[in-house]
């Protein structure tokens, strides 16, 4: 397989038992050690409700998400069975702002429910 991210071909382990199991994998070990998931939760306070930001990855990284996209379905189905009364929006970046906290409140009063938002990196 070749990995998304540093277009290296990388193999991948495979017993008896897996031998004739078709899995996708898109990312090799040296990347997936170099650029971990590292994911931080911070809540916001709004005017009536709360929006509570989800952000992946550290801001630092300068990868292709593409290569992440396995972990991020799973994450994002977490959250969003264990979340089912809040409005989900999912972000490629995340900026603190006044004007995307105004942005938010807009949203959360137009949908009447408290925020999740699902980020891959979050810059302040």
């Amino acid at each position: 397989m070749v990995c998304v991210n540093c277009n290296k071909q990388f193999y991948v382990q495979r017993t008896f038992l897996t031998l004739f199991s078709v899995k996708k994998y898109y990312i090799c070990d040296s990347c997936r050690k170099e650029y971990p998931l590292k994911m931080r939760i911070e809540h916001i306070p709004l005017e009536i409700y709360e929006a509570e930001v989800i952000s992946l990855f550290s801001s630092k990284y300068r990868l292709n998400f593409n290569a992440y996209i396995l972990e991020i379905e799973k994450i994002v189905s977490y959250f969003v069975t264990h979340h089912p009364l809040h409005f989900l929006l999912f972000l490629d970046f995340a900026f603190f702002s006044d004007l995307w906290l105004e942005q938010l409140n807009f949203i959360a009063e137009a949908e009447q429910k408290s925020l999740l938002i699902i980020c891959l990196q979050m810059r302040n």
